[in-house]
């Protein structure tokens, strides 16, 4: 479904910032805003994807999907793939950082729980995860839990300095 407003997304696109989706965002976004467009075929080909981008020195949002978590592990209720997947997710995590620029904003996070150790196949009700990452950060902080995603989309909005989006609250303060 189209988002029925505007979003950060065509705010970035407005100001001229790159939006680019891996995996399946775009899917997410229904094809709204995003100027460039990567499928992957699993979690590795989405990570190996994002670091060719960083290594072009775009300017703008690079969102990333890492879907095998959800359809592969999550829902299948696969405890060791999941295990082996986040794994492999932390061998990559400190090439990602080494790639990111001194002001550049790395956020990990989720749509929704999968806890593949959970009964049944349905998504699950846990608290995902929510990291921001800028070598510019002076100290590493922890975070309130937060009442809506939608403060991820506040604090990209603040972080390029584009129009508040109408649901949100930026934490990017908090973060520095």
């Amino acid at each position: 479904i189209k988002p029925l407003k505007r979003t950060i997304l065509d705010d970035l696109n407005d100001n001229n910032y790159n939006v680019i989706a891996i995996g399946k965002m775009n899917d997410i976004f229904s094809e709204t805003s995003i100027n460039k467009t990567l499928k992957a075929s699993s979690n590795m080909d989405a990570i190996n994807k994002l670091t060719n981008i960083m290594d072009k020195k775009f300017t703008g949002l690079c969102m990333v999907n890492l879907c095998d978590f959800d359809s592969l592990y999550g829902h299948q209720r696969d405890v060791e793939g999941y295990a082996k997947a986040i794994e492999e997710l932390d061998v990559e995590i400190p090439i990602i950082l080494n790639k990111l620029e001194v002001n550049d904003l790395f956020i990990i996070t989720a749509d929704h729980g999968n806890d593949p150790t959970f009964k049944g196949n349905d998504h699950t009700r846990e608290n995902v995860p929510l990291i921001f990452y800028s070598r510019s950060f002076k100290e590493p902080k922890r975070l309130e839990v937060q009442n809506t995603l939608a403060n991820i989309g506040a604090t990209i909005a603040d972080n390029f300095d584009i129009s508040t989006p109408e649901i949100g609250t930026s934490i990017l303060e908090e973060l520095e």
